[in-house]
Order: structure tokens, then C-alpha cells, then sequence
């Protein structure tokens, strides 16, 4: 679960450039048998990109509005 998060964190994090807007954190947690450490690692990423800007939604699975068929 934590590669899953850290992939996330990745891909949403600009590379070349500042850029501030909505981000989506998508933690598993209702899955894992981790619950700790997922909550942990999801609050240090909504405390990261809040402190830069952004306004973090945080959601257990991939909302259906996420998914395209």
C-alpha cells in the first residue's frame, strides 16, 4: 500500500514547475492491513500539499467519477 500512496504522491507532484490546484489522494485504507501507517502516510501528504497550496481531497477507493470506460 505504501508504494500505491508514494506512486500517487509522485504523480501529483509538479517536476518542472510550481503549480498549485485541487489534488486527489486515493489511500486504500478500508483494504489495508496497515491502517496505521496508511493513515499516517496520508496525513503527511495532505499536511505537504496544504502547506504549499493545494486543497487536498482525500478517498478511500477511486471515485466512480474517476473512472472511464
Amino acid at each position: 500500500m505504501r508504494k500505491l500512496i508514494m506512486l500517487f504522491a509522485f504523480i501529483l507532484l509538479p517536476t518542472s514547475q510550481v503549480m498549485v490546484g485541487p489534488i486527489a489522494i486515493i489511500n486504500g485504507l478500508s483494504n489495508t492491513s496497515e491502517v496505521d501507517t496508511t493513515t499516517s502516510i496520508t496525513t503527511q501528504l495532505n499536511t505537504l500539499h496544504q502547506n504549499v497550496g493545494n486543497s487536498v481531497t482525500i478517498f478511500d477507493l477511486i471515485p466512480k467519477r474517476f473512472i472511464t470506460l
